[in-house]
């Protein structure tokens, strides 16, 4: 485990001594991110993907009006693509009092400037802002991968949508302490991408992905610091706790609730395709290929990159437990991305992964996080597919404090047992079905079409 932090020190920086909650109800983080706002007396940043115009969108902006009206900075951006329709009326309230208002990179605008750079991967206008991150005075700050909406604290989704009376399932953490200067970095880099200026993130160096894949056996531990070495030493001598038996009628019975835990380390890595910043998909194969006991992911979407593929399924052909929970037939939005994902199970499910299609039809699965041995894992806002791989700029927060994760796996439990396994032989006989094959061979043509003609980026492929 050590070897796979002093790698991913490479990637971003690490801080010790934070306060972390974990949201597993976004209700709660809702209602908790409301009360911080109501507190704030210097400033609130906020980045969403999408922001509706219902009464949770209402609401917060309600609050941010308040707030700038107090006399706060407030700041808050919203993609252009998330929000198709435009928010200028809903934010209209929150200009006049005094709010900056950011729509992230014009989408229907940007096609005109793709098309005059010549299909330029720079200029597409499908490279999106998909971070969710919210800093409060310097003080406190949530990242995951709530967007701000109805369906997205607990309340069932209102309007002419495939989701209509479904909630969607995700989570938030909040963070205290030394990490939040990353987080404003975050927010700087987000912000300088909408004026194409130079981002606080670029002065970290990075490796290319050959020198990158080239340099995994190097030792790294000069990159620690001794208060560094000495926690990381103290975390290696705290025990894995033992899983529940899944036997066992009570695992899975109820989420867990919001905990505080102190004295974590925690690192903000982050993904931005303009600056061809893939440290956060780096972390993932790292995490993935460094697995030995268990490797558990949540997503919404499971079509990863050739790279993350190949050290899900090593890991798995290697005797890690590996699990994987995805949306299901109801519990995917958009709906093609469930038949595109038909289209990877069969290599992940020979390898030995276990695959569990999120069955809760009253709910989305919309939560992104991962866990390494009981030992470290993240929460955030990125899919694993390999679409969003390459256009969305995308972040998580990562630990390795056994606390933080022993909360994540047991929520993966609680997914789990709300989850149908799926194994070798009911997924031959869905691809027997002539309709099922079809329909996931389409949705995999349009989705490779997307991937090369709006996703395209040459250079990455040729630093490959």
């Amino acid at each position: 485990m050590q070897g796979l932090l002093c790698k991913l020190k490479g990637l971003s920086k690490r801080t010790l001594h934070n306060e972390v909650w974990v949201f597993h109800e976004p209700d709660k983080a809702i209602e908790d991110i409301w009360r911080e706002i109501d507190k704030a007396k210097e400033e609130v940043l906020m980045i969403t993907y999408i922001l509706k115009d219902d009464d949770v969108g209402r609401e917060t902006l309600g609050r941010l009006e308040q707030a700038a009206g107090r006399g706060v900075k407030v700041m808050l951006l919203y993609d252009s693509a998330g929000n198709i329709t435009g928010r200028g009326r809903l934010t209209a309230n929150l200009k006049e009092a005094g709010g900056d208002v950011v729509c992230f990179r014009s989408f229907w605008g940007g096609w005109a400037r793709y098309a005059w750079s010549g299909g330029r991967f720079l200029a597409s206008p499908v490279l999106r802002n998909h971070r969710k991150v919210i800093l409060i005075d310097g003080r406190v700050g949530y990242i995951g991968g709530l967007n701000i909406g109805n369906e997205y604290a607990g309340r069932p989704c209102t309007g002419p949508y495939l989701t209509a009376g479904k909630t969607f399932r995700d989570i938030m953490v909040k963070v205290k302490g030394p990490c939040l200067v990353d987080l404003r970095e975050v927010i700087q880099d987000t912000l300088a991408m909408q004026e194409w200026q130079p981002t606080p993130l670029d002065r970290w160096e990075r490796p290319s992905w050959q020198d990158f894949m080239k340099g995994l056996n190097e030792s790294t531990d000069a990159r620690y610091t001794p208060a560094e070495l000495k926690q990381e030493e103290a975390e290696n001598r705290y025990p894995l706790y033992p899983l529940p038996e899944e036997s066992n009628p009570d695992v899975g019975a109820q989420a867990a609730p919001p905990q505080l835990v102190e004295d974590v380390a925690v690192q903000i890595v982050n993904c931005n395709p303009w600056t061809r910043d893939y440290a956060l998909q780096k972390s993932l194969y790292l995490a993935a290929s460094h697995a030995t006991r268990r490797l558990w992911i949540l997503t919404p979407y499971y079509s990863p990159p050739d790279h993350i593929r190949l050290a899900i399924e090593g890991a798995a052909m290697r005797g890690v437990d590996v699990r994987l929970i995805v949306g299901g037939a109801k519990s995917t939005d958009p709906p093609i991305m469930y038949s595109v994902q038909q289209n990877w199970f069969e290599g992940a499910l020979r390898a030995g992964v276990k695959v569990y299609e999120y069955a809760n039809a009253r709910e989305v699965m919309h939560g992104k996080m991962f866990t390494v041995d009981g030992r470290c894992g993240s929460v955030g806002s990125f899919n694993v597919d390999a679409l969003s791989d390459r256009i969305l700029e995308s972040n998580i927060v990562f630990t390795s404090s056994p606390q933080v994760v022993q909360l994540l796996d047991q929520q993966f439990l609680f997914d789990a047992s709300r989850s149908a396994p799926l194994d070798l032989q009911q997924f031959e006989e869905r691809r027997a079905k002539p309709m099922n094959y079809v329909t996931s061979r389409i949705a995999l043509a349009v989705y490779v079409t997307a991937r090369r003609v709006l996703a395209w980026d040459y250079d990455f492929v040729a630093d490959m």
